[in-house]
């Protein structure tokens, strides 16, 4: 080949290139692929599990990676968004409960794995509940509707879960039977229908009412209970096209009584199951007991004695039980605190009645005997209060000595101030002793020249 020749192959290479470059109207750049669609957010795409094959494109690989599970959607009420509901989603494997609020649309969002979970919202009287619907993820299973309505769509990466709250209420008025009058701050209860056995209880306003909203259809129990009165309930029918649902309770008035016991100063003494106050009704000498009586063996303990479910009538207050042994014997029982001057009241049906006690504290006492030696001696210990208008009158030990040796050397009981007289036995052998007691706490051990 000559040069010529040469030359002019290479000039024919060169404008080839150059035409080439012109038509691709890139300045020399590679040309770049057409865009391509994005898929529609309603299509879901088929998740590859953890350690799945890449599918060969060419000579490249491409891995196809599954969107994060999420639930969200939107609470509404009569269509309209419903803000500020706190929403709750439990994991069911887990048992762990995640916590959100609606935003300002009525949207809530929760990232969650694989399983199953279920979805809850707060309804109005501000008691979240597990009841409105389940969903699972995948979205393989069902849902059930229960006490919201619930529209579910699965886009790309989430479950939406609309939550429709049910606007029907149910409006429960407390009255009394007598003269139907409403009775305001009474405890108004609702039971929803099996299976679910929550409750959810209020108190009734000054027009005696209680309003339960966002009720499900179904069959319902509301009951009424108040403080003077017996308590009423019923069964409650709500249809799908009944919005409110209103009742009337008619309570039957009874008698109630409050007993507070003060001291000298007037301020309330604290109650305990030892002081044993009862109410004695006058014409039918019942003795009844109080409605709180477990509360007095707790702590802290009340300062009020209620009495419920009483007839009408006079009835008169006793503490203790101070009366007489088989034997006929007067005794003192263990009783921390002493009436100053008997309490009588009145009880009218449909009121609680009030009575104060005027009564002051026994002092504590602990007495025991040891011989010269300084060792517990083996007798028998009598108190006696020498009271100058009825003589002597034993005083009991604390319970848990009556259930000990006859012969137990040591004393441990409530005495009033006043004078005793200690009767130490062994045997044939006795030995006795005065003591004077003021409202201080006394603990004496006693020398027995045996």
């Amino acid at each position: 080949m000559t040069a010529r020749t040469f030359i002019a192959l290479l000039l024919l290479a060169a404008g080839i290139l150059i035409a080439y470059g012109l038509r691709s109207g890139d300045h020399g750049e590679p040309p770049t692929a057409p865009p391509v669609a994005a898929a529609p957010r309603t299509a879901p795409p088929v998740p590859i599990a953890a350690g799945a094959e890449s599918e060969p494109i060419g000579e490249r690989s491409a891995i196809a990676i599954a969107p994060t599970p999420a639930i969200h959607g939107i609470v509404t009420r009569h269509g309209i968004p419903v803000a500020g509901r706190e929403v709750r989603c439990r994991d069911l494997a887990t048992d762990r409960t995640t916590k959100t609020r609606t935003a300002i649309d009525g949207s809530y969002d929760f990232a969650v794995g694989s399983g199953n979970f279920e979805v809850s919202v707060e309804i109005g009287q501000g008691v979240t509940r597990a009841q409105h619907s389940y969903r699972s993820w995948p979205m393989d299973d069902g849902f059930r509707l229960c006490a919201a309505a619930a529209k579910c769509t699965v886009d790309a990466a989430a479950v939406r879960l609309d939550l429709e709250l049910r606007s029907q209420t149910i409006v429960v008025r407390a009255l009394d039977a007598r003269t139907l009058a409403p009775i305001a701050g009474a405890d108004a209860v609702w039971r929803p229908p099996p299976p679910w056995t929550e409750e959810l209880q209020l108190t009734t306003d000054a027009a005696g009412t209680a309003r339960f909203d966002e009720i499900m259809p179904g069959r319902h129990t509301v009951a009424v209970t108040a403080r003077a009165f017996r308590m009423a309930q019923m069964e409650v029918e709500l249809p799908t096209n009944a919005p409110n649902v209103t009742r009337d309770l008619l309570l039957e008035p009874i008698g109630a009584l409050d007993v507070v016991l003060v001291d000298e100063s007037g301020d309330p003494l604290e109650i305990s199951a030892a002081l044993e106050i009862r109410a004695l009704h006058d014409l039918s000498a019942a003795v009844i007991e109080p409605s709180n009586g477990d509360a007095f063996r707790k702590k802290p303990r009340p300062r009020v004695v209620r009495f419920d479910e009483l007839l009408p009538g006079h009835y008169r207050i006793a503490l203790g039980r101070d009366d007489v042994t088989a034997a006929g014997e007067p005794t003192i029982r263990f009783q921390p605190v002493v009436v100053d001057s008997p309490a009588e009241v009145d009880v009218v049906a449909g009121r609680v009645a009030r009575c104060e006690v005027r009564a002051h504290y026994r002092c504590y006492a602990v007495l025991r005997g040891v011989d010269q030696t300084g060792k517990s001696v083996d007798a028998s210990l009598r108190v006696e209060w020498l009271d100058p208008v009825t003589g002597a009158t034993r005083v009991l030990p604390a319970p848990w000595q009556q259930g000990g040796s006859r012969r137990a050397p040591q004393f441990e009981g409530y005495l009033e101030s006043g004078t005793y007289a200690l009767t130490f036995t062994a045997s044939e052998k006795v030995w006795r002793e005065s003591l004077t007691v003021h409202r201080a706490a006394v603990d004496r051990t006693f020398t027995i020249p045996w």
